[in-house]
């Protein structure tokens, strides 16, 4: 999926326009200054339940060979996703199909039941 495919699905599903769903995916994902990029540069990780992390891993100090740069500090922290629980069960619950449903939506307390409702005939 391109950017703009992202930015297309963004603002069907959430009901925006083109050029508000660009804004948000934008203040997430841009490199240059995006909630992700700018929490994991400062050494924060960013946790998404279910889906995965963002998390800082420290950047490769310079090898012997790579003398040419005088007075270089040290390396930015490089991301490192890591993915969640969605993911982990072979992705079904991130494509909506069979898994262990989210916290909280394990079917009625009254009933026990843990399937989707079905009215009888």
């Amino acid at each position: 999926m391109t950017r703009a495919e992202l930015v297309a699905r963004v603002a069907a599903r959430a009901g925006l326009t083109l050029a508000d769903a660009e804004k948000a995916v934008d203040a997430l994902f841009r490199v240059d200054g995006g909630i992700i990029a700018s929490a994991v540069a400062c050494g924060e990780a960013v946790r998404i339940a279910e889906f995965g992390s963002f998390e800082p891993r420290p950047g490769r100090p310079p090898s012997s060979r790579d003398r040419g740069g005088a007075g270089e500090g040290a390396p930015p922290p490089a991301p490192v996703f890591r993915a969640g629980s969605g993911w982990l069960d072979g992705g079904e619950r991130m494509r909506g199909g069979p898994g262990k449903p989210p916290k909280g939506t394990r079917g009625s307390a009254s009933t026990g039941s843990t399937g989707p409702r079905r009215d009888s005939e």
